[in-house]
């Protein structure tokens, strides 16, 4: 287990800098409260339960020693879909409708602080700044360092993310495993966590199948699969309730291809699934992302993080939390501080309810990622 992880974790250790971009098809199960507050939005009968299918892109640049992201997230267009793959046709002022859904969000983290701007959407009404271009309520924000909540609206995507399984990644797991003083076992024991390692060898590559089976009322189960043709990164990962030897239900299933570029293997196609339904077997969220374009260990303008990067336009609004300030944007970029007197009792409406719901799914991965952690302490 060692040997393996310390292999994965060189890997990615060689990566200073990372830049590049990706297309995607974001599937989000909608039913009960969330499927009606959509057929509202969009003024139409729907089915109790649905699917909308976003496809898009988004380019990104990391600085790993820095600990900075750059992602710029583009939804291209939106559909419907039943549960069974069919199309759900919309007359056009609904699909209107559907299209306020699509987002177009800039995103910037840095240690200490992060900028957020979503492009396509106003967000409020604010004060009154002189005849200046009104563009309808465009406001970036900035704030300072994060928690998890508020990273998780600010940053719909980090590449970073397709290389860890659940909270963690595969390296930080196989010390945790091979940490453990207690002897692997092979048969269910109702006071200890069995670890089941098959060694599956082909004429292409050499992998090993990873399970680990967390005993208790849940009986959790974690599912690795790492390939000697990826520095033994994960191809698949999946999570669930049962038992190894008799079969268990996912909560969570993601499958990963990587490619080589300048000497580091880096994921190509990523198929995130997340939260399994009662029907149909469907994954509340399935998402798939492949790679166009990367760059490794490339310099970065030492200014890349900043507010430059926003793409602010003439009459945007900016609004610094960090020093209770709202600004005016002006002459390609510049932001020009609000009008002496002027209130600052002005509270931007940061995100709409029904994208508020598209978070909430994304949340499920933190949620089961906490859960894990307490089982973890338990054991």
């Amino acid at each position: 287990f060692q040997i393996i992880g310390d292999l994965s974790k060189s890997n990615y250790e060689k990566i200073k800098t990372w830049q590049g971009e990706y297309t995607f098809v974001e599937r989000f199960v909608f039913d009960g409260e969330s499927a009606k507050m959509v057929a509202n939005k969009i003024k139409v009968k729907l089915p109790s339960e649905f699917i909308t299918i976003q496809k898009g892109k988004f380019t990104f640049c990391i600085d790993i020693l820095t600990d900075s992201l750059f992602v710029d997230y583009l939804h291209e267009s939106i559909s419907l879909e039943d549960l069974s793959g069919n199309s759900i046709p919309l007359k056009k002022d609904a699909q209107n409708n559907l299209d306020d859904m699509l987002m177009h969000v800039v995103s910037i983290v840095t240690p200490k602080e992060f900028y957020s701007f979503y492009k396509n959407h106003t967000l409020g009404s604010y004060p009154d700044l002189g005849d200046r271009i009104d563009r309808g309520g465009r406001v970036a924000f900035r704030y300072p360092s994060m928690d998890t909540a508020t990273k998780i609206i600010a940053v719909l995507v980090d590449p970073r993310k397709f290389m860890i399984c659940g909270d963690e990644f595969f390296w930080e797991r196989c010390q945790e495993i091979a940490s453990k003083i207690h002897p692997l076992h092979i048969k269910t024991d109702e006071s200890d966590s069995n670890l089941y390692l098959n060694e599956i060898v082909d004429s292409k590559s050499v992998r090993y199948q990873i399970y680990n089976d967390f005993n208790g009322e849940d009986h959790t189960v974690f599912e690795y699969i790492v390939d000697g043709n990826s520095a033994f990164n994960v191809i698949k990962y999946a999570n669930g309730a049962g038992f190894i030897d008799k079969g268990y239900t996912m909560h969570e299933k993601n499958i990963c291809e990587y490619k080589k570029v300048d000497d580091v293997y880096i994921p190509s196609i990523v198929e995130k699934n997340l939260g399994e339904t009662s029907k149909k077997g469907l994954f509340q969220s399935s998402n798939r992302y492949e790679l166009v374009k990367a760059e490794i260990n490339k310099p970065i303008p030492a200014d890349f993080f900043t507010i430059k990067q926003l793409g602010l336009e003439n009459g945007d609004r900016f609004y610094d939390e960090i020093e209770n300030k709202l600004f005016d944007v002006v002459d390609n970029g510049k932001i020009i501080p609000m009008k002496p007197g002027t209130s600052i009792s002005w509270q931007p409406k940061r995100i709409s309810i029904i994208r508020i719901v598209l978070i909430v799914i994304g949340c499920l991965s933190v949620l089961i990622g906490i859960y894990r952690q307490i089982r973890r302490r338990k054991q």
